[in-house]
């Protein structure tokens, strides 16, 4: 049976008895979505599912405050669980385009990021220090004095060699230049241009005949360079290996549970030793230029 609408329920009434306080300063914001119990049931239940591959999806008008309220459910929740692992991307030294991702124990990444910031702000003060000592100077030159010698006698047989068949040894721009002599004079290549060509034809002769014992020679010094080389950059490496070494084992020690940052601080090392230049100063790094340019 259809009876009339009472005209106090045309529209809706405000009771103020109703509302636990005196004015709008006193309320304390809502920490549950209004009027969306159903919702409620669904968020708790998504984020209790443990497996992996499930997502929420949460719909609605805008400026309803989806965001916040599943901030806050998700706030609440994550004071009840462990705390989340650190995740880090740290440099592929093998490969700079796919950095390397590396997991850590809760509050170890910003840690580990400040040790690394620091361990590299140090080394760039230590290094050209290194390089700028004494000891560095002594122990360089006895790596090279010995070859210093070798160099020398090697030369000089050659030069002495050079001479019997009337030329001369000296060093150019390029390497080591033979020279013809006559009279006791070395020619230029003007003078050698207007000797007859009989005389010319001969010079080449005894230039190839001196070929073979040339070519031992050069093998010779460039064996020697080769070796020079490798003694300033075995002596480079533990120079700065001093330098930096303490630092490398803090790190170590700090963080040796952990394999992958094992790997990295030790691809950092390696990357520093092949990279000294950049952490040396001008004048140090320009040294090193001209030692590697002798030998």
């Amino acid at each position: 049976m259809i009876k009339p609408l009472p005209i106090a329920q045309y529209r809706a009434v405000y009771k103020p008895d109703l509302v636990e306080c005196r004015s709008t300063e006193e309320m304390k914001p809502s920490d549950e979505i209004i009027g969306q119990d159903r919702a409620q049931k669904a968020l708790h239940f998504g984020l209790e599912i443990q497996e992996k591959g499930f997502n929420i999806y949460v719909a609605g008008m805008p400026g309803t405050g989806r965001k916040s309220a599943v901030r806050k459910f998700l706030d609440r929740l994550a004071q009840t669980k462990p705390r989340a692992d650190d995740w880090i991307y740290v440099n592929n030294f093998a490969n700079p385009y796919e950095p390397l991702a590396i997991r850590l124990p809760a509050g170890m990444g910003s840690r580990f990021r400040a040790d690394m910031a620091s361990f590299l702000d140090e080394a760039r003060r230590s290094l050209p220090r290194a390089f700028e000592s004494e000891d560095y100077a002594t122990k360089r030159q006895e790596a090279l004095g010995k070859l210093d010698a070798e160099r020398e006698e090697i030369i000089g047989r050659v030069n002495e060699r050079a001479g019997e068949q009337g030329f001369t040894i000296q060093m150019g721009p390029t390497g080591l230049l033979i020279i013809p002599v006559v009279d006791g004079k070395p020619l230029t290549a003007e003078e050698f241009s207007a000797l007859p060509e009989k005389t010319q034809a001969e010079i080449r002769q005894k230039r190839e005949n001196l070929d073979a014992d040339l070519r031992n020679g050069f093998r010779q010094l460039r064996e020697l360079d080769t070796r020079g080389m490798e003694a300033v950059t075995s002596l480079n490496n533990e120079i700065a290996l001093y330098a930096i070494g303490h630092l490398v084992t803090g790190l170590t020690e700090k963080y040796g549970k952990i394999p992958e940052v094992l790997t990295y601080i030790d691809d950092v090392r390696k990357d520093i030793l092949e990279n000294l230049g950049t952490f040396l100063g001008v004048q140090q790094q320009q040294q090193q230029q001209e030692l590697g340019g002798l030998y």
